[in-house]
């Protein structure tokens, strides 16, 4: 399988990446740091349910104020939750992304380096609120990329076929000459399949159930752990 998934990088003229759980992980910059809805004392399932099925308004842009993000998340799971715990939490979350962002795995580096020596464009194409995104200048994989797009930024946010486009405008390249290498989230490789692009899982930061797993690999051409096994 391997040699399959090296035969379409070495076709492809351009690699779109997801960030988050694809190039950098939040848990593993910041080993044994606490959950955001662990501080704010709610459950997992909701936290992640207003984070990422309920809150378009902050992957798009349209709040981008850090607390005001995290008061409007936190008070839709319970109105209580005070202003005071609001504050420390948002700058703690968004301190975790920040470490996430400027020290990324050095698999990530030497990967996407090495895909520039080998003459290929490379796109990031990231749903995120911009307090998520605030230290991307700071990134030692920013230079690396011949455009980002980021949800906040555009104001349409993956799945939506606009996300990808803009993309492949900014690099000028055809969907079918492309690979879109991301862990799935957001419905991303099955969008990114229609579209054209060739499709890479990353499974290595997921903690994903067996049927949830599952789902997300069905829209993928190749499965991989890392980054680096692209090369």
């Amino acid at each position: 399988m391997a040699d399959f998934l090296h035969r379409d990088v070495a076709r492809a003229r351009a690699l779109c990446f997801d960030l988050f759980h694809t190039l950098v992980d939040v848990n593993e910059a910041s080993p044994g740091s606490k959950n955001t809805w662990e501080l704010l004392g709610v459950s997992k399932d909701e936290w992640n349910r207003e984070l990422l099925e309920n809150s378009p308004w902050r992957q798009t842009g349209a709040v981008r104020d850090p607390v005001k993000i995290i008061g409007r998340l936190a008070k839709s799971i319970n109105p209580n939750i005070s202003d005071e715990l609001i504050r420390y939490v948002a700058e703690y979350r968004y301190q975790r992304f920040d470490r996430a962002i400027m020290h990324p795995p050095k698999r990530s580096i030497h990967t996407l380096q090495e895909l520039k020596r080998r003459g290929k464009k490379l796109a990031l194409v990231s749903n995120a609120d911009v307090a998520e995104v605030r230290a991307w200048n700071k990134s030692p994989l920013a230079p690396l990329f011949d455009c980002v797009v980021f949800s906040c930024d555009v104001g349409c946010m993956k799945p939506d076929p606009r996300i990808f486009f803009e993309a492949l405008r900014r690099i000028d390249e055809k969907p079918q000459d492309c690979l879109f290498v991301g862990d799935g989230g957001a419905d991303e490789l099955r969008a990114a399949r229609e579209l054209g692009f060739a499709t890479v899982m990353v499974t290595g930061y997921l903690s994903l159930d067996a049927e949830k797993l599952e789902a997300r690999k069905k829209h993928a051409m190749h499965v991989i752990r890392f980054v680096d096994e692209l090369i």
